[in-house]
């Protein structure tokens, strides 16, 4: 998947942002993982290697306010992660740090 396949939107200022946010919400890129249940890290590091030029620049790696100081594309991922959640596509299991991908 590239850049040029993605269609961005403006939610976020930042183009990559928004074209990591589709690919996780629209185009469950995650689905790739396979089903079960996953290490938040393991995402992260997915998606990083998945949407690389999403994931790097001084915008995206700037610490996001108010969420642990991590950086924002983490925090995109984060919250992607959530809507899937409430879309019945990804749940929590009890344990802090994990995400259960349906399949």
């Amino acid at each position: 998947m590239t850049k040029n396949t993605l269609e961005a939107r403006s939610f976020y200022s930042e183009p990559q942002l928004n074209c990591l946010a589709a690919a996780i919400e629209d185009y469950n890129i995650l689905s790739d993982l396979g089903s079960g249940t996953h290490k938040l890290s393991d995402i992260y590091e997915f998606c990083k290697n998945k949407l690389e030029w999403c994931c790097t620049g001084d915008l995206v790696e700037q610490p996001s306010k108010g969420n642990g100081g991590g950086p924002r594309w983490k925090h995109t991922i984060r919250f992607s992660l959530d809507k899937l959640k409430r879309l019945g596509v990804v749940d929590k299991p009890v344990e802090r740090g994990y995400w259960i991908i349906k399949g």
